[in-house]
């Protein structure tokens, strides 16, 4: 009787690779996106990365800045903005993050001037193929201005509005943002609390159904330069000019003039 063939074991699996360990910069990346107030962009350079974006100053930046240092060379481009921007920062950070992924990018604010003595004029333009285009100043005093909102079309038309800077003197947080159709907003004065505003927008923004783009800047305004009036300058008094004033006196008074004193006014008295 045949002794039936032994079946030969299956050889073995290799483990599956490791996952490799996330480098340093891409461990920055996690560590900026979670940064609390902010919304930052880093981007690798030849000796080590480049943080740009808005951030308010404290000790969790000052210590993602340290931390930093990990990757190399760190050259700090952060805008620092006030605590009264977190909410902003926060409503509007995975938009503007997003925005800033894209390549190239699809909205863009941009501002003719960033720092401006108050009464000055600030133009604010924006660069976007989106039709439907908002611009919002954010005010030190808790409210909101809307500069720029789309027409009765849905479509802003305009790119570019100004703005009088207002006292008091300090920053202004510009937020720009487009749609691919207008947004429902409902009806909003010029100026409204900003808290009021955001919770309109944020409803529009976690129902993720219109399609969004963002920005920011900031503008600073200053104290304006005090006039200095010009002192008149005071010509000294001459031998020279009191003849020619005493000539001139004479002459008013209808008395007739020497031909010394004619050719004195030719010659002496013509400054």
């Amino acid at each position: 009787m045949a002794v039936p063939p032994v079946p030969a074991e299956p050889a073995p699996v290799p483990p599956a690779p490791a996952p490799a360990a996330p480098s340093p910069f891409d461990q920055a990346q996690d560590v900026a996106k979670s940064l609390p107030c902010s919304v930052l962009r880093l981007a690798a350079e030849r000796n080590g990365v480049r943080a740009t974006g808005f951030a308010t100053a404290g000790q969790d930046l000052d210590r993602f800045f340290q931390d930093l240092h990990n990757v190399g060379y760190v050259a700090d481009d952060v805008i620092r903005v006030d605590r009264s921007g977190c909410s902003v920062l926060a409503t509007l950070a995975p938009v503007v993050r997003a925005t800033w992924e894209t390549t190239p990018p699809t909205f863009a604010v941009r501002l003719d001037r960033p720092n401006v003595a108050s009464g000055a004029r600030v133009a604010i333009s924006v660069a976007t193929t989106l039709p439907a285009v908002y611009v919002d100043l954010y005010q030190p005093d808790g409210a909101v201005r809307h500069l720029l909102r789309p027409g009765q079309s849905g479509a802003t038309g305009r790119r570019s509005v100004e703005w009088i800077a207002t006292p008091p003197q300090g920053a202004r947080l510009v937020v720009g943002f487009g749609a691919a159709t207008p947004l429902e907003l409902g009806q909003r004065p010029d100026t409204e609390p900003e808290a009021d505003y955001l919770d309109a927008l944020r409803a529009r923004i976690d129902g993720g159904t219109t399609r969004f783009a963002a920005d920011l800047a900031m503008v600073i305004v200053r104290i304006p330069e005090p006039t200095v009036a010009k002192t008149p300058q005071v010509r000294p008094v001459t031998a020279q000019s009191q003849k020619c004033a005493n000539i001139v006196s004479r002459a008013q008074l209808g008395e007739t003039l020497s031909d010394a004193d004619l050719a004195a006014l030719r010659t002496e008295c013509r400054s």
